[in-house]
């Protein structure tokens, strides 16, 4: 994407919004919401991306817990194996 804000689809907007960075693209989210489903509403394979918020490894097991906050920079990738 070219620098646009992209809504991610979620309930509860009317609780506010807050803009995080995804792999360079911003995105309006609802307020209060997770690592964990901003994976689910982007399609992205939990068990297969690696993701870290503000620099910091979070780890699978922790984002469902682990909310968002108003300019968060977030990175997912996939683990690339191989010689």
């Amino acid at each position: 994407m070219t620098g646009q804000t992209e809504a991610v689809p979620a309930q509860g907007i009317a609780g506010g919004q807050l803009q995080v960075s995804l792999n360079g693209e911003t995105l309006a989210l609802p307020a209060g919401s997770t690592l964990d489903a901003l994976l689910q509403a982007r399609d992205l394979d939990p068990m297969t991306h690696a993701t870290a918020v503000n620099g910091q490894f979070v780890p699978r097991d922790a984002r469902a817990a682990h909310a968002l906050q108003e300019g968060d920079t977030v990175m997912c990738f996939q683990a690339i194996v191989g010689g």
